[in-house]
C-alpha cells in the first residue's frame, strides 16, 4: 500500500540517502577540480600516457599487459586533472579484473571529424549481467568490504558527461569489459576555454 506509512517512512530514507550520495559525489568532483580551473584545450595522447604512467608501478606489481594504440590528431576541451581522474578510475577497475589472471589491458582510439572515442579492455573476469545497469550508480560495488567504495564509475560517469561525452560498457563473464567512451571534438565547454 503506497500510503501506509512505513513505506513513506522507507521512500523518505531512500530520498535522504540519494541526495546524501549526490552530496558526495559533488563534494569530491568539487574537490578534485583545481580552484578556479577553466578548460583548456588538451591533447588525450598526453592526458592518458600521464594517466599510465601514473599507473605503472601498480601495473608492474601484477605482471600486467598493457598494449597502446591510439594516436589523435584532434584536440578537445576539457578539465586535464578530472580526465586523468577519469582513466586512471578506469585503469584501477580493469586491473582488478585482471589481477588474478594473466592480465591484459588495451587502450585505443578512433577518431572522425566530430568526435573521440577510447576503449579501455580488459581481459578479465568480467561483470555479471545482472549487475550492468548499477555500475554507474553511486555506491554500488562488488568487491569485498574494506575494498572499494562504490564511487569510482560513478564519478568517471559524471566526468564524462561534464564533457559533453558518452560512455558505454561491453562485457562478457570471465571473457573481459570494454569501456567506450566518445568525446564530441567541438563540445560547449570550447566557448569557456582561456
Amino acid at each position: 500500500n503506497p500510503g501506509d506509512p512505513e513505506n513513506i517512512h522507507l521512500v523518505l530514507k531512500i530520498q535522504e540517502q540519494v541526495h546524501r550520495a549526490n552530496k558526495i559525489i559533488q563534494s569530491l568532483l568539487n574537490f578534485s577540480r583545481q580552484k578556479g580551473e577553466v578548460p583548456q584545450e588538451l591533447d588525450l595522447n598526453k592526458t592518458i600516457n600521464e594517466s599510465i604512467a601514473l599507473m605503472e608501478h601498480t601495473l608492474k606489481k601484477k605482471d600486467i599487459a598493457l598494449k597502446r594504440d591510439y594516436n589523435f590528431k584532434h584536440k578537445i576541451v576539457g578539465y586535464s586533472i578530472r580526465l586523468q581522474q577519469m582513466f586512471i578510475n578506469l585503469l584501477l577497475n580493469a586491473y582488478d579484473a585482471v589481477a588474478d589472471t594473466n592480465g591484459v589491458i588495451s587502450i585505443s582510439g578512433l577518431e572522425t571529424h566530430s568526435e573521440i572515442l577510447i576503449r579501455i579492455k580488459d581481459n578479465g573476469k568480467g561483470i555479471d549481467p545482472k549487475y550492468m545497469k548499477k555500475i554507474f550508480d553511486p555506491f554500488f560495488t562488488t568487491k569485498e568490504t574494506g575494498k572499494g567504495t562504490g564511487l569510482g564509475l560513478s564519478i568517471t560517469y559524471s566526468i564524462v558527461q561534464e564533457h559533453y561525452g558518452e560512455i558505454t560498457v561491453n562485457s562478457k563473464l570471465e571473457k573481459g569489459t570494454t569501456f567506450i567512451i566518445t568525446f564530441p571534438i567541438n563540445s560547449p565547454l570550447r566557448s569557456l576555454k582561456i
